[in-house]
């Protein structure tokens, strides 16, 4: 028969993954990745902790959960020790005799005992899920995010907001299990963040002329009787590159002589600046903005494989959450925007050259 330990390395040798690749990609730690593949339950401590794990793991692996966790409890299963009756195929013979007396005695009981108790039982029910009722009413917590990184315990339904303000962002835990589910809201855009334990996650957010990172770590779940996680959260306030919108350039976003020093020309025009056109491909989920000279700032979230195509007349600044997975392609050439995981903000925007007489294209870091 198939082993836990044999589904989980066969699985990940299969995609030529180590322990150390595995621990990196789920933020499992390296110990418990091999305590679940040597099937060492004594290692964790609860099993709360484990089950949340072997789904992380599971899962990342592309199994099947109810398949591992039937494996598991095989493997709780032979680690009892069988009875040496059973083992000796003997039974004792007062057992018997003993059921013979037992078993009309339990049958009265049920006859004339069953009704009151379950009358009983009814009715201590319903006062507990009145009271529960009336102890849960507006016990929904709301929390206001700071810069301070402090623990929380929080609830199903409880919320965070960041206020700058009118403008209000609102995180609301809309699930606690082996994972931790809530939803970020902000004006009319709304998205799903799934923590798992012990990971991190920073959420940025635009308001006005800021930019907000909103750190969000599970510290704990699971093991309460009330169903709750301790999460820490905490935000930081950073200047966000805009345009100037009373800037004295004109409204083709010209400047003169005034290169970067980390420029880089893209296309040369002896007479006039043209329009351009730019593509752009999300090799992963990334947030993404643009804002043209002139005009409003766009944020959208862009999922895996799409691709968005701009049409500009005017210079432009972009930002990406993640500068590896974001293609960017100008005139015909390819550009590697940085490395993976790297927030990268450029500009393009036309150059007029006095002694030149020519205008210039060029690409450069904000920051």
């Amino acid at each position: 028969m198939r082993s836990l330990r044999d589904m989980l390395i066969s699985k990940r040798e299969e995609k030529g993954l180590t322990t150390s690749q595995v621990a990196y990609e789920t933020n499992i730690s390296k110990k418990y990745i091999e305590a679940l593949e040597e099937e060492n339950f004594t290692e964790f401590p609860a099993e709360a902790y484990l089950l949340g794990f072997l789904r992380n793991y599971a899962e990342f692996l592309g199994l099947s959960y109810d398949a591992v966790l039937a494996e598991y409890k095989n493997c709780l299963l032979r680690d009892e020790p069988t009875p040496l009756s059973e083992l000796m195929g003997v039974k004792p013979s007062f057992e018997f005799k003993l059921w013979m007396v037992i078993l009309p005695l339990v049958a009265l009981g049920l006859f004339f005992g069953i009704p009151p108790v379950v009358k009983a039982v009814g009715n201590q029910i319903e006062i507990r899920k009145e009271a529960l009722r009336l102890a849960g009413e507006n016990k929904t917590k709301n929390y206001i995010i700071n810069d301070q990184y402090t623990d929380q315990k929080v609830k199903v339904n409880d919320t965070f907001s960041l206020n700058e303000g009118e403008d209000k962002v609102t995180y609301i835990v809309q699930e606690i299990e082996s994972d931790l589910i809530l939803s970020e809201s902000y004006l009319d855009k709304e998205r799903v963040i799934t923590l798992k334990l012990g990971s991190e996650v920073e959420s940025e957010i635009v308001i006005k002329d800021k930019k907000y990172i909103v750190t969000l770590y599970l510290k704990d779940i699971g093991g309460f009787s009330d169903n709750s996680a301790i999460l820490k959260i905490k935000s930081e306030a950073r200047d966000f590159a805009t345009f100037d919108s009373e800037s004295n350039s004109d409204d083709l976003g010209l400047f003169s002589n005034d290169t970067a020093k980390d420029a880089k020309i893209i296309m040369v025009k002896k007479h006039s600046p043209d329009p351009y056109s730019i593509s752009i491909k999300f090799e992963g989920d990334i947030l993404f903005r643009y804002q043209q000279k002139g005009e409003e700032l766009i944020e959208n979230i862009y999922q895996k494989n799409s691709v968005l195509n701009l049409d500009i007349t005017r210079s432009i600044m972009i930002w990406t959450s993640n500068a590896g997975l974001t293609k960017f392609k100008i005139n015909g050439e390819v550009m590697v925007l940085g490395r993976t995981g790297e927030v990268h903000v450029f500009q393009l925007r036309w150059i007029y050259i006095n002694d030149k007489d020519e205008y210039r294209l060029e690409y450069s870091t904000a920051y």
